[in-house]
């Protein structure tokens, strides 16, 4: 053996190769200490037939270690040997399979389908199935169909066969409308979109959608046995509006630890607005849970909310508090987290928190390109006054002012206008009244309709609903003949997604009284 092998502290053996016509050699690693703290580390090969030994990596180190420090000597060599290879590290068996150029070709041409077509598409074979299923590529459709995009919108009507209610894309309702769906015959209330998922309620089912789809669950409840002191005044005479159902407010938010949505349910069996006292319950169901959950409790909202829906926002859900009910003369927001399960209040905007019984003006809560906003509307002013909640800083800043006094169709002393939407691309707002929809500019102060309740497409399926069938169309007159408080055909913003759950499994209610 020659000098190199003989001087150095350590010698080890990390490997042998079979070089072919070159024969096989030993791979050794040296280490020698020089001076002080240096440390010269090699690594050489070693020719079995021939003896030869050649040097072919050499590494002066000159920090030691705490173990070189302590012990006088240095560590066992760091080297090592590896190899090349094309397969995949870290990579399921569904991600090798889907990373084919046949998959990938079939994948772009999926996420360019509607939601409806991409599930039908399941049926195909089984490589199209698993395609589909798979969590990469539901991901990758969900973005490609919805971020930065402008909000997508459907009419919701009376459903035929399994399906309760039926869907049709706004752009498309004057031709689609009377071919797949009648008009209403109940009240209904719809959420915006919650993980791809939407709830549709009526006083008596809640029916959580993927309107692009079509899958569906329902979940009835019983409803409340309703008791509300007013005076001389009855509750369907001030609370009147599209977006109110049976006593009851319900959001849908989204539990981030099982995977799936969940109903929040605040039920009203008792109001009083001369001695201020309630009596409510919340209830929560998730929505894909087989088992039942009795012993979980979680405390009632430390103050009343109105009738007006929950605003979703990062995984929890905030409604604006009813100042006429409770101890509180003043308004708040209260939040409900389902990480947590826990209720909590934050701060309004001042102008918000100030309530007077005196004052015709009203408040709620809306989600609002991603943020948490408070709206004011003033029927005095004729305009709503929207503040938008900065991430992360807990301060309120004044985003919009949305000026009707142009519009009469969007009054507010006669009509409740909730902001649902802004486009990202023009900053177009969407107003809904139920009964009429438009995208407000907020530099020309003008509405721009999208639906009017006033024009509507007759469904075949209708006549029981007492619509006079004279033309394609009904006018304003014609309308009258419509319960007042059901709406024929209701908007909601929706997402593209191919959200679903097992066909096979029920809900879970947890009751807090």
């Amino acid at each position: 053996m020659g000098r190199e092998l003989r001087e150095p502290h350590t010698v080890r053996v990390i490997g042998f190769i079979d070089s072919g016509r070159s024969g096989k050699k030993l791979i050794i690693t040296t280490c020698k200490h020089k001076v002080h703290d240096k440390f010269e580390k090699k690594v050489h090969t070693y020719d079995l037939s021939s003896q030869d030994l050649e040097t072919i990596l050499s590494v002066t180190e000159t920090s030691p270690s705490a173990y070189e420090f302590i012990y006088d000597k240095p560590l066992p060599s760091r080297f090592g040997l590896f190899e090349d290879c094309l397969t995949p590290m870290h990579k399921t068996d569904e991600e090798i399979a889907l990373s084919s150029t046949l998959s990938k070709a079939v994948k772009e041409i999926l996420l360019r389908l509607p939601a409806k077509s991409v599930a039908q598409s399941k049926l195909i074979c089984k490589q199209w199935l698993g395609l589909i299923k798979s969590e990469s590529f539901m991901r990758s459709y969900f973005e490609h169909k919805n971020i930065g995009r402008r909000p997508k919108l459907m009419l919701v009507g009376k459903g035929t066969g399994q399906s309760a209610f039926c869907f049709a894309p706004l752009d498309t309702w004057p031709s689609e409308a009377p071919n797949h769906c009648a008009l209403l015959d109940t009240k209904v209330v719809c959420s915006k979109p919650c993980h791809g998922m939407n709830l549709v309620s009526t006083a008596t089912n809640d029916y959580l959608y993927n309107p692009g789809t079509g899958f569906h669950r329902v979940y009835g409840n019983p409803g409340p046995q309703m008791y509300i002191a007013l005076g001389s005044q009855r509750i369907n005479e001030v609370e009147k509006h599209a977006f109110a159902v049976g006593g009851k407010n319900v959001g849908l938010t989204f539990d981030p630890l099982s995977r799936e949505h969940v109903i929040v349910e605040i039920v009203y069996h008792q109001k009083n607005f001369h001695s201020r006292g309630y009596r409510s319950v919340c209830e929560l169901r998730w929505c894909n849970s087989m088992e039942l959950a009795h012993e979980y409790l979680v405390p009632l909202p430390p103050l009343p909310v109105n009738d007006m829906p929950p605003a979703y926002v990062g995984g929890v859900l905030y409604w604006m508090s009813d100042p006429r009910l409770g101890r509180s003369y003043e308004r708040a927001i209260v939040s409900f987290d389902i990480s947590t399960r826990l209720f909590d209040t934050i701060h309004c905007p001042s102008c918000i928190t100030v309530w007077s019984k005196r004052s015709p003006c009203s408040a709620f809560v809306v989600e609002l390109l991603g943020a948490l906003c408070a709206v004011l509307a003033d029927p005095v002013t004729n305009s709503l006054d929207v503040w938008r909640l900065e991430r992360g800083r807990c301060i309120w800043g004044r985003a919009w002012v949305i000026r009707l006094e142009a519009a009469p169709d969007y009054s507010l002393v006669t009509n409740v206008v909730v902001p649902l939407a802004v486009d990202p691309k023009d900053g177009g707002i969407l107003l809904n009244t139920g009964r009429k929809l438009g995208v407000y500019d907020p530099l020309k102060q003008t509405i721009q309709s999208l639906y009017s309740q006033d024009q509507l497409p007759l469904a075949t399926s209708a006549p029981h609903l007492g619509v006079p069938q004279r033309s394609k169309f009904t006018s304003s007159e014609d309308n009258s003949a419509l319960d007042s408080e059901i709406l024929p055909l209701v908007p909601m913003v929706y997402e593209e997604s191919l959200d679903c759950y097992p066909r096979v499994g029920l809900g879970r209610w947890l009751s807090f009284c």
